[in-house]
């Protein structure tokens, strides 16, 4: 996906707007000590296009599986019918961090958290920081009827 313009995702956005997810009063009432954000308008609509398009010529679209443990997928089109994409790109993912981390302070910098790093790393005194999205980035494509 080299099509993607130079200056792809190099500046500053406006109107951002992100909202924690509040688990506790939604359908996962178990999951209310966990953090998960919804960051609406990170990328401006020419920057949206631009990566469809980019994402779109590319040839390597496969059947989406279903990870299933140890390493293993499986096809299982009831729960995910689609076609996937994955592409490794840490120079896009490196932009996409840049353009997000500055709205999720509360989660950038984890310390005595356990219910989000684990007992473990709470006894031992780690702090934990988020230094990086993903590179490993992946696309779903639903055709008519998926």
């Amino acid at each position: 996906m080299s099509s993607l313009p130079v200056d792809f995702l190099s500046t500053p956005i406006e109107g951002t707007i992100v909202k924690r997810i509040d688990f506790a009063k939604g359908l996962s009432p178990e999951y209310a000590e966990l953090h998960a954000y919804i960051i609406d308008d990170t990328l401006t609509p020419s920057e949206c296009s631009a990566l469809l398009t980019a994402a779109e010529a590319a040839a390597d679209w496969q059947r989406a599986m279903i990870q299933v443990g140890h390493g293993r997928q499986r096809q299982e089109d009831d729960q995910r019918k689609c076609r996937r994409l994955i592409w490794d790109s840490a120079e896009v993912a490196r932009r996409l961090w840049d353009r997000v981390k500055m709205f999720i302070p509360e989660i950038a910098t984890l310390d005595k958290q356990s219910e989000l790093t684990g007992g473990g790393a709470a006894m031992k005194g780690e702090i934990w920081e988020a230094s990086r999205l993903n590179e490993r980035l992946r696309f779903l494509r639903y055709e008519h009827g998926e």
